[in-house]
């Protein structure tokens, strides 16, 4: 018989495993394997385990829980891979798991409990959301079935929530009109101009630099971006593709008022006893220093 399962206490079975003989000592060789759940649960997984010895693909279950080994593949493995803005974003996500879920031995880990995850954050959580921990958990334990540490990747077994699409709606051109002119004599005026007539995302905009720009062609170049992370610190990176990389063509009004922009950008540098240079980013506090994102949004 190669393996047996014994009643443990109330919600826990043992599932003891045969894997032969030791050639050197003879001694007969076992795994023990805990399970909680039922007792159909504890024999399905007896019959995972044999049919990996009889496959040659049976890897001993390590007592690493969820969280730790999550934790470890974010801050070994994918950090290295990714960009650092991403980096926060997988590490938000991770929070969630591992709250969820961390105190699961990462061997043990089954459908039913990714399921159980999904009901759970749904109530918090938009289906779209769930979508993206879903992708992290299923890459994370499919490079535990690389690293040997599990010999199959649960998440694969389990469909994630579905999300609704949602139109967008772009702005009408009265409403374009109601925006420029509510922030007409502020600060704000060549940012949401610029933004309006270009269709730069945040990030473009806030990381363009003189350099970028030509009023003489009446045209910009999109070749980084501006993010700042959650640590406080600025961060300047290259579009993900190729595609991202762009050259748009501006508008006569724009450049008006973006030569105007420089005139009074070149003004406030010259009160702070500098000059406006080439590297400059077009849109920057009056020191030069990068705007933080999110206060476009808020005055947006």
């Amino acid at each position: 018989m190669r393996g047996s399962i014994i009643k443990r206490s109330k919600g826990s079975w043992t599932i003891i495993i045969n894997l032969g003989r030791d050639p050197a000592t003879a001694k007969r060789k076992q795994q023990w394997v805990t399970i909680r759940g039922t007792k159909k649960q504890a024999e399905t997984r007896l019959a995972e385990l044999q049919h990996q010895l009889d496959g040659g693909g049976y890897i001993k279950p390590t007592r690493e829980t969820f969280g730790t080994f999550l934790q470890r593949w974010l801050d070994d493995y994918i950090s290295t891979q990714i960009r650092p803005t991403t980096l926060e974003a997988y590490q938000q996500r991770g929070k969630h798991l591992i709250d969820g879920l961390g105190h699961i031995p990462v061997s043990e880990l089954r459908p039913e409990h990714i399921h159980q995850y999904y009901r759970e954050k749904s109530q918090t959580l938009s289906a779209g959301t769930l979508i993206k921990h879903h992708n992290l958990l299923r890459s994370a334990l499919s490079q535990g079935v690389k690293w040997r540490t599990l010999t199959r990747n649960v998440a694969e077994a389990v469909d994630p929530p579905r999300a609704s699409r949602k139109e967008m709606r772009a702005l009408t051109g009265s409403e374009i009109h109601r925006l420029l002119k509510a922030c007409e004599h502020t600060p704000w005026y060549p940012i949401f101009h610029t933004l309006t007539w270009t269709g730069l995302r945040r990030s473009e905009l806030l990381g363009l630099r003189w350099k970028d720009v030509d009023l003489m062609l009446a045209s910009l170049r999109v070749v980084q971006s501006l993010q700042r992370l959650n640590t406080g610190a600025f961060i300047v990176q290259e579009p993900k593709t190729a595609k991202g990389r762009r050259t748009i063509a501006l508008s006569p009004a724009s450049c008006l008022v973006l030569r105007v922009h420089q005139e009074n950008q070149g003004l406030d540098a010259a009160l702070l006893g500098r000059s406006l240079a080439d590297d400059d980013l077009v849109f920057s506090h009056p020191d030069g220093s990068p705007r933080d994102p999110s206060t476009l949004t808020l005055a947006f």
